[in-house]
């Protein structure tokens, strides 16, 4: 499938988990970290020649779940595992990951496309899952997919330990969400190639 949600993720224990250790992770890192191929780690904290460099995020080379372990807890190599896992469920062979990231959003986001690994934009999928406690839609945040930003293709709500697949022909965007909220819409990104 090119778009597809998955809702209950993780089981309720592993969710309870995430949510008790997920504030250390998103406080842990500063940078941008590089998993070379063969392990090694580096962090970036400027870009070279302009380029932007994404707080909180991993870029894998080693294009394996293992290769996050020296970054992340054990319960999000179990998230990651999980997420493996509804991609294949629903069709997609292979799946392997190379970037991650985590964050707190609490803004509109305008229709946007990620950077995608190689040229072939069908075998790169974004992954968008949300591990924010207790969401009331009514707040809103739905996760708007479409190929260009004025034709709507599929919306999600944002529910808690639910994720939001797509591929990299598509974009995405959130255009509406409740200000007075007290908390914010917490995410785990993650780009996977497949075959």
């Amino acid at each position: 499938m090119e778009v597809f949600q998955a809702l209950n993720v993780l089981s309720d224990e592993e969710y309870s988990q995430l949510m008790a250790i997920k504030q250390q992770v998103f406080r842990q890192r500063t940078g941008e970290i590089t998993i070379e191929s063969d392990g090694k780690t580096t962090t970036r904290y400027q870009g070279k020649n302009g380029l932007h460099v994404e707080k909180n995020s991993i870029n894998n080379y080693r294009m394996d779940i293992e290769g996050f372990r020296v970054i992340y807890p054990d319960i999000f190599i179990k998230l990651l595992y999980a997420i493996q896992n509804k991609l294949k469920e629903n069709g997609l062979t292979n799946p392997k990951p190379y970037i991650s990231r985590t964050y707190a959003r609490n803004d509109i986001k305008e229709w946007h496309k990620h950077v995608i690994y190689g040229d072939n934009k069908n075998l790169d999928y974004c992954v968008i899952y949300y591990m924010h406690p207790n969401w009331d839609i009514k707040n809103g945040g739905r996760l708007n997919v479409s190929k260009t930003p004025s034709v709507p293709y599929k919306s999600f709500d944002c529910l808690s330990n639910s994720l939001v697949a797509h591929n990299g022909r598509y974009g995405h965007s959130v255009d509406f969400l409740n200000k007075n909220y007290e908390g914010s819409r917490d995410i785990f990104l993650s780009h996977w190639i497949v075959e």
